[in-house]
């Protein structure tokens, strides 16, 4: 899925060469989204994969979530995010953050 640059924030639920994100820890970043009124986007990553999942799947496992920020040209000299965006993911990071995570 191409992510829109300049739209709503990212939230990967699903990397297609491991699986699933932690569904509560999804649920969190969604609900403390929506009570912030923070508009996002789903991702779905097609290729490559995260940090994220390799700290999901260490030893018992760690419940895992990934709050991406929409760019192109990944890993390049010219990678480009749009700076409205790289804002609202800190303000959407703090919203997550600012209560204790039940698990």
């Amino acid at each position: 899925m191409l992510a829109a640059i300049g739209q709503p924030r990212l939230m990967a639920m699903y990397e297609q060469i491991f699986g699933l994100y932690d569904l509560l820890i999804a649920q969190v970043l969604l609900t403390r989204a929506e009570e912030a009124k923070i508009q996002y986007q789903l991702e779905v990553l097609t290729a490559g994969t995260t940090d994220a999942m390799a700290i999901q799947m260490v030893r018992e496992g760690i419940p895992t979530g990934c709050l991406s920020i929409p760019c192109r040209y990944i890993h390049s000299p010219s990678e480009m995010v749009d700076y409205g965006d790289v804002q609202d993911s800190v303000k959407l990071l703090l919203t997550i953050l600012g209560k204790p995570v039940e698990v």
